[in-house]
């Protein structure tokens, strides 16, 4: 359970150019196994200071078995696109964990400290944070592109994301056909399929996650234009 939170961080992005800065906005998801909730998320970003935050938490007979609260949030710039300058995550529940991550672009360095471990790595390339991941395919979508290769800081680890295209879908929600963009995410071990809309400027209405042969869904419930 403790990937469901980072893996369910969902953007806006509304396209202003070439280099697109999302909207602010509000969004809600329900995310379901099987066809059983398990846990409920919401996101919000503010377009002004270029936060980005994260709420989610286990539900049901989920939160019985494995009780879990995240809240992340990720601190911007826009630099050619939009690029971390801090990451935040505090995990509360029956495992506990506190994650910092600083971006000093300035000095090429990327310093880590989990529960007081530090680590670091170089910042020789674009290297995003599990959120601003979702933010900046947001801008790539909306400039046309549809193929990308991604490293994102995964706690402690670097790990390369391979995002391509799989096909063009309309998809129901609450009564509302979206067409979307089908985008498929591979790291090696886990692969996410991400319903992306381009009405809604690419945020993914619906993000399927498989791992080890479990598939977990989140739906967006509501949204809410800041």
């Amino acid at each position: 359970m403790r990937w469901l939170g980072a893996l369910l961080l969902l953007c806006l992005a509304l396209p202003v150019g070439a280099q697109s800065l999302p909207a602010s906005f509000e969004a809600f998801y329900e995310v379901k196994k099987a066809g059983l909730l398990m846990a409920l998320a919401d996101r919000r970003f503010e377009q002004a200071s270029l936060v980005y935050q994260s709420n989610f938490r286990t539900t049901g007979v989920a939160a019985m078995v494995a009780a879990e609260d995240v809240r992340e949030t990720s601190w911007l710039q826009q630099s050619d696109g939009l690029r971390p300058t801090r990451y935040q995550k505090i995990r509360r529940g029956d495992i506990s964990e506190r994650i910092e991550q600083t971006f000093d672009w300035a000095k090429g360095e990327l310093r880590i400290s989990i529960n007081e471990q530090k680590k670091q790595h170089s910042l020789d390339h674009l290297v995003l944070d599990q959120a601003s991941f979702q933010l900046r395919l947001m801008q790539d979508l909306a400039k046309g592109e549809r193929q990308f290769s991604y490293t994102i800081a995964s706690d402690s680890r670097l790990k390369q994301y391979s995002v391509t295209l799989l096909r063009e879908e309309t998809l129901q929600l609450a009564k509302v056909n979206y067409r979307t963009l089908v985008m498929f995410a591979d790291d090696g071990k886990t692969q996410t399929t991400l319903w992306c809309a381009p009405e809604l400027g690419f945020v993914p209405i619906r993000i399927a996650y498989r791992e080890k042969g479990i598939t977990f869904t989140a739906n967006m419930v509501r949204y809410k234009a800041l």
